[in-house]
């Protein structure tokens, strides 16, 4: 496997969003279609010489391969984070049926799933400009939309990991890591000149 940054072009291909009811189920449902959205590695990929290309320091990937670091392509984390919240969705609905362990899809270095650990993912979601994913009322369908949107983008920027009290640690929040993104004002003031009425709010 080669190490960034020889990714190559990405093609651009036409998709169609609908409602995949086969990701309707729980997402620590390891042989459910959940976890063929995250490659061997769990979404991490090896750099070496991360300085070289201006990254921070990555998550040490230990004796395997000492002279390289790992890295969360973001758009792995994105997935992670739809995954988490359609788990708390479902523990919410459903109390009683918790599960006593994850799948591998619950990426461990994320850390475990937790209450806080979606306030993170809202938190990260909406930062990614899939903003409606902090609406009230939003249901386990609604989310196969985000995922189909975060599929759509497949941002490639490289997570490094996160210090923890001054140390390196196999964690990766996603946080001071520079993104290539479309112009989110450009948009809001196009879309705001050819507004249809006056209505506001984002949970309408």
């Amino acid at each position: 496997m080669a190490s960034y940054p020889t990714f190559n072009p990405v093609p651009l291909s036409a998709r169609t969003f609908e409602h995949d009811h086969s990701f309707d189920g729980d997402p620590h449902d390891d042989k459910g279609p959940w976890e063929g959205l995250i490659p061997t590695g769990r979404g991490f990929v090896r750099v070496s010489d991360p300085s070289e290309y201006g990254l921070s320091p990555g998550v040490p990937l230990g004796d395997e391969f000492p002279k390289q670091q790992g890295y969360l392509v973001s758009m792995y984390h994105q997935l992670h984070c739809i995954a988490v919240l359609k788990k708390t969705i479902i523990e919410a609905q459903d109390p009683e049926n918790r599960p006593t362990h994850f799948s591998k899809l619950n990426v461990t270095l994320l850390g475990n799933i937790e209450l806080e650990h979606s306030h993170h993912c809202v938190e990260y979601l909406r930062q990614v400009k899939t903003q409606a994913i902090v609406c009230e009322g939003i249901n386990p369908g609604k989310l196969i939309l985000y995922l189909q949107a975060i599929l759509c983008a497949g941002d490639l920027t490289l997570e490094p990991a996160e210090f923890i009290d001054g140390k390196i640690s196999h964690a990766v929040s996603g946080w001071g890591v520079k993104h290539v993104c479309r112009n989110s004002d450009f948009i809001f003031d196009m879309v705001s000149e050819r507004a249809v009425n006056n209505a506001s709010g984002v949970t309408a």
